[in-house]
């Protein structure tokens, strides 16, 4: 089987740039803007899998990596700065199609992930409904207080 993800952890070169930091702000901030540069990267290359450990937004399962690495290579750096791109939902679908898993696989780890982000949203819920009654117990005893010491 082919590979179909690849993770790369970069090693850093001790080169740290400093420049003068930009702000949107009327007054400039005055400490530099620090830069680190990479001169070598080192490219671990898995199988694709389901990431149990990733909940996404929505209700498609993540990718994630399966077993050891398949492969290992250290190049050096010489291009640009790049950016970090993420997958549609579709791209994850279609990646894990590749990858071998089935429709079934993927609607019940659908139903698993929406059972977390719901349960997640009951806690997030509870939490704030906590907050406010506690804030608001404790302003009502701060103005029984002000009373009597009035």
């Amino acid at each position: 089987m082919q590979p179909l993800n690849a993770v790369m952890t970069v090693l850093p070169s001790n080169n740290i740039m400093a420049q003068p930091r930009r702000s949107g702000l009327k007054r400039k901030a005055t400490s530099p803007l620090k830069r680190v540069q990479f001169s070598v990267a080192t490219e671990y290359t898995f199988q694709v899998g389901c990431a149990a450990t990733a909940i996404p937004h929505d209700s498609v399962p993540g990718v994630g990596l399966e077993g050891p690495a398949i492969r290992i290579e250290t190049t050096a750096i010489h291009e640009k700065r790049s950016q970090l791109m993420m997958y549609t939902h579709r791209d994850r679908v279609c990646l894990l199609r590749r990858a071998g898993y089935s429709i079934a696989d993927l609607n019940q780890q659908s139903r698993d992930l929406q059972a977390i982000q719901k349960s997640r949203m009951e806690t997030v819920n509870e939490y704030i409904k906590e907050r406010r009654e506690a804030i608001a117990l404790q302003t009502r005893e701060q103005m029984d207080l002000a009373r009597l010491l009035c």
